[in-house]
């Protein structure tokens, strides 16, 4: 709730309308929390731009709010970034000659939870190493163990394949 503030857009979707995305922005952030089943819920007024005869007064809709929009940035995939013992942030990277990885020190910029803007430290066409994993301690075979569990794999680091971070 911290990032929510006045006039940010609104991206609102309805699932009787699966092909539209509503406008709108955000008209009031209440300063006082609703508790509802043990959970704090802080609630935020919408002025809807696109009113459609198709929107009905109390229908479930889904509201993205968008607290950050980048264009042109380098993303990693959240995954990727590894807390140092200094307590700062970096990637693996691998050497053009194919060498073993070397963690380097990056500075972040915003997220989505999926994927983080990188502000510096690595560039366009280098190659880091994600994490993968598979369903918690089995192998294809269904046994514990195996060959998949705790590899990495690499991607090349690059512009936005598709939105940038929100």
């Amino acid at each position: 709730i911290a990032r929510i503030a006045v006039d940010q857009p609104v991206a609102i979707s309805v699932d009787t309308l699966p092909d539209t995305t509503i406008r709108g922005r955000v008209d009031k952030v209440f300063p006082e929390g609703v508790t509802e089943s043990n959970v704090v819920y802080f609630p935020v007024r919408i002025e809807v731009h696109d009113l459609l005869p198709e929107l009905r007064p109390g229908m479930s809709v889904d509201v993205e709010i968008i607290t950050a929009e980048r264009e042109g940035v380098l993303l990693v995939p959240d995954n990727a970034i590894q807390k140092t013992d200094d307590g700062g942030k970096a990637l693996l990277v691998l050497p053009p000659d194919g060498g073993e990885p070397q963690q380097r020190p990056v500075e972040l910029g915003v997220t989505d939870y999926v994927q983080r803007e990188i502000l510096s430290g690595v560039h366009e066409g280098e190659t880091v190493v994600v994490p993968t994993t598979t369903r918690a301690g089995t192998s294809a075979e269904g046994m514990p163990g195996g060959p998949n569990v705790g590899q990495r794999a690499t991607m090349a680091v690059g512009g936005p394949p598709g939105p940038p971070p929100r």
